[in-house]
């Protein structure tokens, strides 16, 4: 009797034993996977996808409601403190040239040299191109 008893506490504490480390690993895995958070996006690509697309599907979009929504994906930007990515501000001054407001499509060009100076030359031809015709009009009219 006394080596059934024994045989029955071995058992029991190699149970617990199991028992002991599956919990210690469950514990382990659950603080783990609490303490992941999933990584921050390094831009803030809101509504740069969708508008360049629309823009490039050309199938007689608003670009004042382009240019609106990009408005609100800045300021959404700066409130989470998020940058935007590379192109958006020179995406928003081209709708501003569609759209005739020329200041505000320089200013736009001109805040992407800021963000992203490896843009320079591609914003500076877009500026030399954009002031090219406005040097050809006639001044006085006709």
């Amino acid at each position: 009797m006394f080596q059934i008893l024994r045989v029955r506490h071995l058992v029991g504490s190699a149970s617990n034993s199991r028992a002991m480390r599956a919990l210690a690993i469950c514990t382990l895995m659950g603080t783990l996977m609490a303490c992941a958070q999933p990584p921050k996006m390094m831009y803030n690509w809101q509504a740069y996808q969708p508008g360049v697309y629309a823009y490039l599907k050309d199938d007689g979009a608003d670009y004042a409601a382009q240019a609106a929504t990009f408005e609100q994906n800045i300021e959404t930007a700066r409130s989470g403190d998020q940058a935007l990515p590379p192109g958006f501000h020179a995406h928003l001054g081209m709708l501003y040239l569609k759209l005739g407001s020329d200041d505000k499509a320089v200013e736009q060009l001109q805040s992407e040299k800021l963000a992203f100076p490896e843009a320079t030359p591609y914003v500076d031809f877009s500026l030399r191109s954009f002031e090219a015709p406005l040097k050809q009009e006639p001044e006085g009219g006709v």
